[in-house]
């Protein structure tokens, strides 16, 4: 019986750990906007961690292991760019759009020269579904991995979302 009931907590936890994490309220043009993780983000891509940790195992992996840009970064671009993202999803008529953000701060190795995020917009609710560090800006839209050759020509590949570019 003690077995069954530990059972049924461990359960309960690991299914509240799939929802959304809030991470951060505020105001686009007098309209109160949300930002969330998903599960995906905020648990599988590390983005609950700080970014020395993502770093940290990127390199101790051996680039081997996909990690994601850390949710206190995405939220500061967020923050910094909350007209444009809404005016992104407006423009394009997309529920889901890979935003791009060129890290000007970046002293590590050029694998973190860019930051890049899918936001998907529900309402006034906007999700991180997924991020990503790369050298070129283009590891989202070219998909994973990039480290093996491309026999289309770059310009013949159809993005699946919108890409936006930050300044």
């Amino acid at each position: 019986m003690v077995m069954k009931l530990l059972e049924t907590i461990k359960n309960i936890i690991n299914e509240e750990r799939k929802f959304p994490k809030l991470k951060f309220v505020g105001e686009i043009d007098g309209e109160k906007v949300k930002l969330e993780s998903t599960f995906h983000q905020w648990f599988e891509r590390h983005g609950d961690q700080k970014y020395d940790e993502i770093r940290d195992i990127f390199f101790d992996t051996g680039n081997k292991y996909r990690v994601g840009v850390p949710d206190d970064m995405i939220i500061d671009i967020f923050k910094k760019n909350l007209k444009r993202i809404k005016n992104s999803f407006d423009d394009h008529s997309k529920n889901r759009i890979i935003f791009v953000k060129k890290r000007k701060d970046n002293e590590d190795e050029v694998e973190f020269d860019f930051a890049e995020f899918i936001l998907q917009k529900e309402k006034n609710t906007y999700k991180i579904i997924t991020s990503g560090f790369s050298s070129d800006g283009k590891f989202l839209v070219l998909g994973f991995p990039i480290k093996t050759k491309l026999v289309m020509v770059e310009k013949t590949i159809k993005p699946k979302y919108k890409v936006v570019h930050l300044d």
